[in-house]
């Protein structure tokens, strides 16, 4: 009788035994299903415990392809000319390349250490713009002005684009060589300008000697060539002044108490011969009492621009 029961006992476990493996077998083909690439018949034909090797060492081989390729791309951002943050969903900063940390000044962080985007850079327009890309999932761009370890002010513009599971990429762009060369074309130019205001100051000196000589009949020619050059001053004058303006905001604007109509028919008379030319008329129908308060040069640069550009893609009458 215990024979009888250790023998029933022992096909129990033997059967319980080989009902466990198969399940775990179903369990594994379930699983090879998912990533295997061959063919039905190989998925029924070759032992389970192969299969499950064979798909290991072909993930472990992918794994190392994908190692391989992300080392390539980190050392090519490493030597962009651009620089490249990625942070993660708590704004940490998980990789940099080497023209950001020269941009942003971080050299407290070191590859394969998070740290706190905002512990390494002091910047909270970055630090939002960050956040409203992950909220809105859209590109934000953001300007700002950071300073090196000289104290130089440097004007930075980031780029950010959103990430799956809430990572954000961050591209630095440097905006200072731009700013420099923009002044230094505006210095250049008032330099210009101001060598202007010599040979213009002698036509008109000039003209006022002419206009003592002449007839009557002469004179109204050498007035309106007169009344130009004052007007070429008066634009040197006005553009030493905004380029004054550039360098200290400071200073204001020379407001005046100005009738509207007559600042506009005086502006449209400085381009009468132009005018004429394309056979052009302006007609003014406003209240001649309007008032307003402004700069008078700088209103009549903004009215000659405009008359400007309406005579010059009028048509001629035929």
């Amino acid at each position: 009788m215990p024979l009888i029961t250790f023998i029933l006992g022992l096909c129990l476990g033997v059967g319980f035994g080989f009902w466990k493996q198969h399940q775990v077998n179903q369990q594994l083909r379930r699983i090879l299903d998912l990533f295997h690439h061959g063919t039905g018949a190989e998925l029924t034909s070759l032992p389970v415990l192969s299969l499950v090797r064979r798909e290991i060492s072909r993930i472990l081989q992918t794994s190392q392809q994908l190692e391989q390729k992300l080392q390539t791309w980190q050392q090519l951002w490493e030597i962009a000319p651009i620089g490249y943050l990625h942070v993660d969903e708590e704004n940490q900063l998980l990789w940099c390349n080497q023209r950001a940390r020269e941009l942003l000044n971080i050299d407290r962080w070191q590859p394969g250490k998070v740290r706190l985007l905002l512990e390494l850079v002091l910047s909270y327009e970055l630090d939002r713009s960050i956040e409203r890309t992950r909220q809105c999932q859209q590109l934000q761009v953001v300007e700002w002005e950071s300073y090196t370890k000289n104290k130089s002010p440097l004007l930075l513009k980031a780029s950010c684009f959103p990430q799956p599971l809430g990572t954000v990429a961050v591209f630095i762009e440097n905006k200072q060589p731009l700013v420099e060369l923009s002044r230094g074309r505006d210095r250049a130019f008032a330099d210009l300008t101001h060598e202007l205001r010599t040979p213009l100051t002698s036509i008109s000196l000039v003209t006022e000697l002419l206009l003592q000589r002449l007839e009557n009949s002469e004179r109204h020619w050498v007035e309106r060539m007169s009344k130009e050059i004052h007007r070429l001053i008066d634009l040197v004058q006005q553009w030493l002044d905004i380029s004054r303006l550039q360098e200290n905001p400071s200073q204001h604007l020379q407001y005046q108490s100005i009738l509207l109509g007559d600042l506009i028919l005086a502006t449209w008379e400085t381009l009468s011969p132009l005018a004429g030319q394309k056979e052009v008329e302006l007609t003014y129908f406003g209240d001649e009492s309007i008032q307003l308060e402004g700069d008078p040069h700088r209103l009549t640069q903004v009215f000659l621009n405009l008359f400007h550009n309406a005579i010059k893609h009028s048509y001629m009458h035929m």
